[in-house]
């Protein structure tokens, strides 16, 4: 057993919170702290204050894929705001059963110039965000055991001593990830809004004034589909050519494949 556990996740539509808790759950230790790095609000406060672990410290580290890479305000963080000092990680990326590419590699040097030290790493399907045929069902029993298994290899290295870890896929330098468009595009209203503001509380960057929830400013939208997710009405979507063909790019390779968990120590 560890003693002293910690989450770190960015989570917009929910997969990273649940495969961070999986991964836990295998390290057969309780959670001391859940630095659930999602909201803006949150972001800022580390920002601020910073977070910091010592070296008995045990942190989980989850983060979904977009377009191959980490969220760049999840990533922004690293290292400036949070702080190791020879703590272990166990790191994961989750993502919409087409292709993890350069993220995991990414948070395994952004995590070790934080001063992370990382026992082993996972890979982890869920339900894509654009398209909830995409990954259907996922992470289903095969994928929530694959997730408990990272955390007994680490609960295993960690009794036996050992801390070095094996290559992970992935390309140095990594891909060019989401860039902002020219113009712009993001999560927009279609239809009545009833103003509910269910929206405006998911939203991970604030990019849905509450006075103005049927609006969204596209120059900060990162296409999580969080406020797409939690619209009652369903009144929400991306409503661009552009999104459409990359929706037909998926159904083509996506749909009807089904990709494994990838583990890595």
């Amino acid at each position: 057993m560890v003693e002293h556990v910690h989450l770190l996740y960015f989570s917009p539509t929910g997969n990273s919170r649940t495969t961070a808790n999986a991964v836990a759950f295998g390290l057969e230790s309780n959670i001391d702290l859940n630095h659930d790095l999602t909201k803006a609000v949150s972001r800022r406060e580390v920002r601020s204050k910073g977070i910091y672990f010592d070296k008995d410290d045990v942190v989980v580290i989850c983060a979904p894929v977009y377009a191959g890479r980490l969220p760049s305000c999840f990533a922004e963080l690293f290292p400036s705001s949070i702080h190791a000092d020879g703590s272990k990680a166990v790191l994961a990326v989750t993502y919409g059963n087409r292709a993890y590419e350069d993220a995991l590699v990414e948070l395994e040097d952004l995590c070790r110039a934080s001063g992370f030290i990382p026992l082993c790493a996972g890979a982890f399907v869920g339900v894509h965000s654009y398209d909830d045929r995409i990954g259907s069902g996922r992470p289903d029993a095969k994928d929530l055991d694959a997730m408990h298994t990272l955390g007994r290899i680490a609960l295993e290295k960690l009794n036996e001593g050992e801390v070095l870890m094996g290559a992970i896929e992935g390309k140095r330098p990594y891909k060019s990830g989401i860039r902002s468009s020219d113009p712009p595009f993001g999560a927009m209203v279609s239809g009545h809004c009833s103003e509910c503001g269910a929206c405006v509380e998911v939203c991970p960057v604030d990019a849905i004034d509450p006075a103005t929830p049927g609006k969204t400013d596209v120059s900060r939208c990162i296409r999580c589909s969080a406020c797409i997710k939690a619209c009652p009405l369903h009144v929400r979507g991306f409503f661009d050519s552009r999104h459409a063909e990359v929706l037909k790019m998926l159904e083509e390779r996506c749909l009807g494949t089904r990709r494994e968990a990838q583990l890595f120590f």
